[in-house]
């Protein structure tokens, strides 16, 4: 009985020697209160010269846009703020979200249920989730992805026939 205590008490050991680690990891753990250590972890790991996140590099004036269009747009369904979007706000947001992409297929796997699993050459891949010998796809095939009708539902189309597919990566 004695060597699993003492097996006890190393694991316990080592467990609070790595809290004590993380703790000392970086001066700005130390930091107690929330708003100051995020300040200081992003003073110290800014992002990049790229990172577009949340309202992170806007100008003032576009933040506030932004926020004037979100109090005027407040208790609208998604259909009705389309409605009401001129054609070019339309054209701007597909320019930074796409509606549909195009790509080649590296790679053709099946899993054991039968679905097909795609590896497109931009390094994404896609699982086609309908179970079916229809839309005969092979590497080299040029595709296009593009939204379905419901949320989060995407329409494989191979030129010849439309599939449901859903993003695994």
């Amino acid at each position: 009985m004695r060597p699993v205590r003492l097996s006890v008490f190393v694991v316990a050991l080592a467990a609070c020697a790595q809290v004590a680690m993380a703790a000392d990891s970086h001066p700005c753990a130390a930091t107690v209160d929330p708003a100051a250590r995020l300040a200081c972890y992003d003073k110290a790991f800014p992002p990049g010269p790229d990172a577009r996140y949340g309202d992170v590099g806007m100008s003032p004036a576009e933040r506030e846009a932004k926020r004037q269009q979100a109090v005027r747009d407040f208790g609208l369904s998604g259909s009705q703020t389309e409605e009401r979007k001129s054609d070019a706000q339309r054209e701007a947001e597909r320019e930074i979200h796409p509606d549909r992409i195009e790509a080649g297929i590296s790679k053709v796997s099946y899993r054991a249920s039968g679905e097909r699993v795609l590896t497109l050459d931009n390094g994404q891949v896609w699982m086609i989730i309908e179970v079916t010998e229809k839309g005969f796809l092979k590497a080299g095939d040029r595709i296009a992805i593009k939204n379905g009708m419901l949320p989060n539902t995407y329409m494989l189309d191979t030129g010849r026939i439309n599939l449901r597919a859903r993003r695994i990566q």
